[in-house]
């Protein structure tokens, strides 16, 4: 579609950055080591590789002011209020330009596929892909029309097809584009549901690895009295392909099997959407039914697309309100399309208590399925929600205790995944904290991976990391950009949820906003 497309604007970018110098590393034998004083050299090799040389003066005082702004929590806090006030005064056309030439110079790709196509090819060029994210996605405000999660679906298409044009690059996508947002949540409490009914059954017994078929017909009986037993043997029969005539205590499931099978609507029609026995609790109408079909061909079409293309999707968390149902959507279609290399890539929040027992659980899958497992780590992204949430509701929240806690969790999930990669097995490591991405150098270093083909990769959003990025080229690694685009007006409201949430990575610009104002001085001296 956008192939031949004609583009002057990239022009600029090109012109290459002799980065390799400043970041060379010390051989010891065939190991590669860090610096002694890893942050006060790094700072130095970014310095001295003038990371930001090939920015015009114009962006280069863009960049400055839009970094200096996004590290002030009274402007951020704000940001929704400035940016209705602007469009109240100036009118949607105006104040979208200058967002566009702002704030979306700096953190987007535009809003076009002909403006994403610039900072895509100036990445390419330099030997980095990227993961095109055309930002379409419910919010409280708006849910999309099913007009609109159809053309969004032809955008996400298209994502992939531009994507293909350079190896490597990939997509991502958000599946409240292409969903009616309420039915989502309605098919998420059913969902949690029955996932809870193992740990019904066993008493909340975390150690416990096996529930009997009596101990869950009884956890289901007491959420629906009127179950009835040929019922449930019915449902552990088509679900569980076990030849059971009755119900008794010796007969047993395992909490794997249990996770594993536990998909409320299957997306496969020749099963049957939803069983009867998990309609009984969900009662799901036509309406409902109707939505999810047309969700679940949605994104049978984004991924069948991407597959014919070898384009990889990185398919985004959302808040633990709809996550269980869009983990058990992604994982049928991980087992549909991920059978030889990974597709169709899920995304693990590391901020949630419960993320150890889902990085397990993946491994695990993959191994009997016998395929290889592909998970995108990052902290999170709705920790004020979700803490607000759990104490209107008066339950525990599920997010970890302390900032400390998150980072020592998402420190321990990489280095258990990274102990079981194998040749196709993939871990992108989406972070902006410097301190993780040392971390994971380490491991990757002791243990013997492959720094450009190991499966680990590193990837940082456009506007944020770009010494990072660099750094990570540079020294051979494996790293990805993620550029966001789209319409403005869906753009700002994505820009300014992303950035009242995500607040520790904002702080991380710090070192971004000295490293500009270094370049600026340096042009100064020069002249």
């Amino acid at each position: 579609i956008c192939s031949n497309t004609k583009n002057t604007n990239y022009a600029k970018f090109e012109k290459r950055v002799s980065w390799q110098a400043p970041f060379r590393r010390a051989q010891d034998g065939k190991q590669a080591i860090l610096f002694e004083n890893e942050p006060e050299e790094l700072e130095k090799g970014y310095v001295a590789s003038r990371v930001y040389q090939d920015k015009s003066m114009g962006e280069l005082v863009n960049q400055i002011i839009v970094n200096t702004a996004v590290q002030s929590p009274l402007l951020v806090d704000n940001s929704d209020l400035m940016y209705n006030a602007t469009k109240t005064i100036l009118g949607k056309t105006l104040s979208g330009f200058l967002v566009k030439k702002t704030v979306g110079r700096v953190f987007t790709g535009g809003s076009t596929f002909e403006d994403v196509l610039v900072p895509t090819k100036a990445y390419n060029q330099r030997g980095i892909p990227v993961f095109l994210d055309y930002v379409a996605e419910a919010t409280a405000e708006h849910i999309p029309t099913e007009e609109e999660m159809d053309y969004f679906t032809e955008c996400f298409c298209k994502s992939a097809e531009i994507a293909a044009q350079h190896k490597g690059n990939g997509i991502s996508i958000k599946f409240t584009a292409l969903v009616d947002y309420n039915t989502l949540k309605k098919t998420n409490a059913v969902q949690q549901q029955f996932l809870d009914f193992f740990d019904d059954a066993v008493n909340h017994n975390a150690e416990a690895k096996e529930a009997s078929l009596e101990a869950l017909f009884n956890a289901m009986k007491k959420k629906n009295p009127n179950l009835e037993k040929q019922a449930f043997l019915d449902y552990i029969k088509q679900i569980f392909r076990r030849d059971v005539n009755d119900i008794t205590a010796d007969q047993k499931i395992s909490r794997f099997d249990w996770r594993l099978n536990t998909h409320i609507f299957n997306i496969s029609p020749e099963m049957g959407h939803v069983s009867p026995l998990v309609q009984s609790f969900a009662k799901l109408d036509d309406r409902d039914m109707k939505e999810m079909k047309r969700f679940t061909e949605r994104l049978d079409k984004i991924f069948s697309t991407s597959r014919k293309l070898n384009v990889e999707v990185l398919c985004d968390a959302e808040q633990t309100y709809v996550q269980a149902m869009i983990d058990s959507i992604t994982e049928q279609f991980g087992f549909k399309y991920n059978n030889d290399t990974p597709i169709v890539i899920n995304t693990v929040q590391n901020y949630l208590k419960a993320s150890k027992s889902r990085v397990l659980f993946e491994v695990e899958k993959c191994e009997k399925l016998k395929q290889p497992f592909a998970l995108k780590m990052v902290r999170g992204a709705y920790m004020v929600e979700e803490n607000r949430l759990a104490k209107e509701a008066g339950r525990p929240s599920p997010i970890l205790e302390s900032l400390q806690q998150t980072h020592n969790n998402y420190d321990s999930n990489l280095e258990y995944l990274m102990n079981k990669l194998d040749k196709k097995s993939q871990i992108y490591v989406c972070s902006h904290n410097e301190q993780s991405i040392l971390k994971t150098i380490d491991m990757i270093e002791s243990k013997g991976i492959s720094r450009s083909n190991g499966g680990v990769k590193f990837a940082q959003l456009m506007g944020l990391g770009e010494h990072l990025t660099i750094y990570l080229h540079t020294m051979g690694f494996n790293v990805y950009k993620y550029i966001a685009f789209g319409p403005t007006d869906i753009m700002m409201p994505f820009l300014i949820r992303r950035a009242q949430e995500s607040r520790q990575m904002l702080a991380g610009s710090r070192l971004q906003g000295k490293l500009l104002k270094k370049e600026l001085k340096s042009r100064f001296l020069n002249k």
